[in-house]
């Protein structure tokens, strides 16, 4: 899910896992309540909508099609809703991120399959492949973060279950690799990585190892240090996201069809579970927050 700049919509992105076509669905969101109310939904032209991600503009919308290996860009109505969709970019296999930069210049996918991140300028809804166009990082890259001041990018890889940290050019929209630590055990399938609002911790989670990574950052190189591995009551760890004050840090358990909720150390970067897993409808695969006025 994303949400757009205003925090009036959230666009979902609908994987259509056995059909011919992924979607993406515009919901309005009410502030009082929170409630969702649909406002359209559109095929992407593509297979297997894996992530969706929203230009600071509020204009465009963009999805990463794990199926077909590209990216659907959309331009969004003035009422939040998509109109139909613009015709595929060939990004690389099993295309499974979108990472804009702060200026909305600038994007990076990471393409699992490919075992690169392939890197675009953007301008009017047009993707064009960066010099160099894309930057080899093993081991199946899955998500990207940037730190705050986005001189670093993180990259885990799903395969290898590692954490890539690049350096970033950010005139140009190049990244560099600089070094690679271990998240969990080679085959733990890991799959979000997200930096903490303050810069000084990253955190990954990986599935099979039932855990969230949490590291360190050195503020003046960008490489991390482990601090520990947290493993009470998680179970297959899909996502998870943080507030943006940096106070909590929230992990679906997909398996056990719960959400549990954390109090994050702000000299430490450690995490204390708060109280037990709170059940939810269905098996969640992911969490977002949405700070309202």
């Amino acid at each position: 899910m994303g949400f757009s700049p205003d925090k009036k919509v959230l666009y979902a992105g609908d994987e259509q896992h056995y059909a011919p076509m992924g979607r993406v669905i515009a919901y309005a969101i009410n502030h009082t309540t929170g409630a969702l109310q649909e406002i359209n939904r559109e095929g992407t032209r593509a297979t297997i909508t894996a992530h969706t991600s929203v230009h600071r503009s509020g204009k465009w919308l963009l999805a990463a099609n794990y199926g077909t290996g590209d990216v659907t860009v959309f331009p969004l109505r003035a009422d939040g809703g998509l109109s139909p969709a613009m015709t595929p970019v060939p990004a690389g296999g099993q295309a499974h991120y979108i990472l804009f930069d702060e200026t909305g210049t600038f994007l990076f996918v990471p393409c699992l399959a490919s075992n690169y991140i392939a890197m675009y300028r953007f301008a009017d809804g047009v993707l064009t492949p960066n010099t160099p166009p894309t930057v080899l990082v093993p081991g199946g890259p899955r998500h990207i973060a940037f730190s705050p001041d986005e001189r670093f990018a993180y990259v885990l890889t799903q395969l290898q279950s590692t954490v890539v940290v690049l350096t970033h050019d950010k005139p140009n929209g190049r990244l560099t690799v600089l070094e690679t630590v271990s998240s969990a055990p080679n085959g733990s399938i890991s799959a979000h990585i997200a930096v903490h609002p303050s810069g000084k911790f990253v955190y990954a989670s990986n599935r099979l190892d039932n855990s969230i990574s949490i590291f360190s950052v050195d503020a003046v190189t960008g490489r991390l240090t482990r601090v520990g591995q947290q493993r009470d009551r998680i179970a297959f760890p899909w996502w998870f996201d943080l507030d943006p004050a940096g106070q909590l840090l929230i992990v679906p358990n997909d398996p056990t069809g719960t959400v549990l909720v954390h109090r994050i150390d702000q000299n430490t970067g450690t995490l204390q579970p708060l109280g037990m897993p709170v059940s939810v409808p269905m098996r969640p695969t992911y969490v977002g927050i949405l700070s309202l006025p």
